[in-house]
């Protein structure tokens, strides 16, 4: 079957379940497919698809910060694109679009809608009709604000050549015009950095890399009130390729990565909105960077894959909020980085594709983590390996895998996990 006949049916297939919700507008296919190029001579597939359709008003946007049963996680991933992209949406409704041609990237947006009152719901904003960044940039972040529109910050430039400086500035993208324009600019020029969404409706940004080859412990917070950054603390140790993971109380979790002496890092701190100061918090058993780190129903955070030497690691971590501290939890068969690990409906998370350290470069493994026993399952693989692709859950439970890269430079294809079959 082509890419082009699977993409439909899997758009026919979450058509069906989409248009049975109560939350949600009939949709219609507008355009299936978009090739995006990319650099190293691998090319991706993403979608630009969906289309609303019906009368009335849109309904308003929620407050930001609707916690993760209300959200959708959607990471994206690409060594010479975004470097490691976790963005949040709400569930209602998930238009991808093609944009971004300086950079060439790809952004996902979520609009809320009300099925009686949304008249058109979609945004469909194909690659050629989308403005460029004002600068090329990779290693960036890109956030989705509670409006819609999506911040990109930071980066390191050009994609090409070994000519290349860290970005301090600041985009935005309006998903009512699909044009990008200057949103600040950081005191540090930073890549390799996390950007955080956090409840209040401001944007922080740790760590990273900077021009002086040096990790950085710098912390910076955009303000949608004035639309520039301002300090906002310093990390206990300098890092970048970490995580940041926000919590239900709205204090943010940030681990692991490489910096400090010179060393990945095991430790994890606590930044709190109140203070602007960081906590301690309890060390990883294994240092690990380029790892992933997602928050579970409980409150409690899965730390899943990364690396601290050429093999990735397979030792599962959670770590507890009420005693601060991390704890085994269970074992990968299947060491990986650059993976996704998607929070399931019923509090499960599986753990997709990714890169094992060596030859082969990508897997198509798929692994499920039970919360309650702490055991992964091994799940029927992709079809196609694949590494720094997405992974979306979507509002029916199931999965939506999309682009990534393989060293063959081979078109992936879309795959839906379904959470019936589990195939």
């Amino acid at each position: 079957m082509s890419t082009e006949k699977q993409m439909d049916q899997i758009i026919d297939n979450w058509l069906e379940s989409t248009n049975d919700s109560p939350h949600s507008a009939p949709l219609t296919v507008a355009r299936v497919m978009s090739r995006v190029p990319q650099t190293r001579q691998r090319r991706t597939w993403w979608p630009l698809f969906l289309r609303g359709r019906g009368a009335g008003t849109p309904q308003a946007t929620p407050e930001p910060g609707s916690g993760p049963e209300s959200s959708v996680a959607v990471s994206g991933r690409s060594p010479t694109l975004t470097g490691s992209t976790r963005t949040m949406f709400s569930p209602a409704k998930i238009i991808a679009a093609g944009a971004v041609l300086a950079a060439v990237s790809a952004l996902l947006i979520v609009q809320p809608f009300d099925r009686a009152e949304d008249p058109a719901p979609a945004i469909v904003v194909p690659a050629t009709e989308a403005s460029p960044l004002a600068e090329a940039r990779q290693l960036h972040t890109a956030t989705a604000l509670g409006d819609g529109r999506v911040l990109v910050i930071g980066g390191k430039s050009p994609l090409d050549g070994a000519d290349t400086h860290a970005i301090a500035t600041a985009e935005m993208w309006n998903p009512a015009t699909g044009e990008f324009a200057p949103a600040g600019t950081m005191a540090e020029a930073r890549y390799g950095h996390t950007s955080t969404h956090l409840a209040d409706g401001r944007v922080l940004v740790l760590g990273g890399y900077g021009d002086d080859s040096s990790w950085l412990d710098s912390v910076e917070v955009w303000d949608p009130e004035t639309g520039e950054f301002s300090s906002a603390g310093s990390l206990g140790v300098g890092r970048h390729a970490h995580s940041a993971t926000l919590l239900p109380d709205g204090r943010v979790l940030v681990l692991g990565g490489y910096g400090g002496e010179w060393e990945w890092l095991s430790s994890a701190e606590i930044w709190d909105p109140e203070t602007e100061t960081f906590t301690p918090t309890g060390d990883l058993a294994e240092a690990r960077w380029e790892h992933d780190a997602v928050l579970l129903p409980d409150g409690r955070v899965l730390v899943s894959g990364g690396a601290h030497t050429i093999t990735p690691i397979t030792l599962l971590e959670v770590w507890d909020p009420e005693s601060g501290t991390f704890a085994p939890a269970g074992e990968l068969e299947q060491g990986r980085t650059a993976h996704t690990t998607t929070v399931l409906a019923d509090g499960r998370a599986l753990i997709a594709a990714g890169s094992p350290g060596g030859e082969p470069w990508e897997v198509a493994s798929v692994e499920i983590w039970d919360p309650e026993t702490s055991s992964v399952l091994a799940g029927d693989p992709l079809e196609a390996a694949r590494t720094d692709h997405s992974a979306t859950l979507l509002p029916s439970g199931d999965v939506l895998i999309l682009g990534g890269t393989e060293s063959s430079g081979a078109d992936l294809p879309a795959e839906l996990w379904d959470q019936e079959t589990e195939l």
